[in-house]
């Protein structure tokens, strides 16, 4: 699996001074804060192989 690059902007407020606008898995943009906290959709999540580990 590919991992792409969520492509942070800063936030004052937000979650460690940061937010992905981007998916991790498949790259799409990032609209809901539950998503922007796990970098990643929710269908992207589940899709997910926990097994592989990405370096």
């Amino acid at each position: 699996m590919k991992e792409h690059d969520p492509e942070y902007t800063e936030n004052i407020r937000g979650y460690k001074k940061r937010v992905a606008t981007r998916c991790r898995i498949c790259g799409g943009q990032l609209l809901i804060p539950e998503d922007f906290k796990r970098e990643m959709h929710e269908q992207c999540a589940k899709l997910e192989d926990k097994s592989t580990y990405l370096m």
